[in-house]
């Protein structure tokens, strides 16, 4: 979020912070400011969570096409996998561990 007198005033030009405008939400004279400033926090927030979630899936189709290799208990390659395949068959693993303790 914020921090401190992250917000200019279009009243005033001076910085104010988020508290600021919110428990003025109710005031006449603020609460013009207060809708635009919830509304740009609202797409701010919805710019960031989309941007993370186009983060991840481009994460999650690159890790499937590069291949990594696969050792055996010796040290030799016997075959390769995905980055992908790979990190699903350790949560995989863990879960199956997780669930043996009970």
């Amino acid at each position: 979020m914020a921090n401190q007198g992250d917000y200019r005033s279009s009243r005033q030009g001076s910085p104010h912070t988020w508290q600021f405008y919110k428990d003025r939400r109710h005031d006449p004279k603020w609460s013009e400011a207060y809708k635009i400033l919830k509304h740009r926090r609202a797409v701010h927030f919805v710019v960031k969570v989309t941007a993370l979630f186009i983060l991840f899936v481009a994460v999650l189709f690159l890790s499937a096409y590069i291949q990594v290799p696969l050792y055996n208990s010796q040290g030799v390659v016997v075959g390769q996998t995905s980055i992908f395949n790979s990190c699903v068959t350790l949560v995989t693993h863990f879960l199956n561990q997780l669930s043996s303790l009970h």
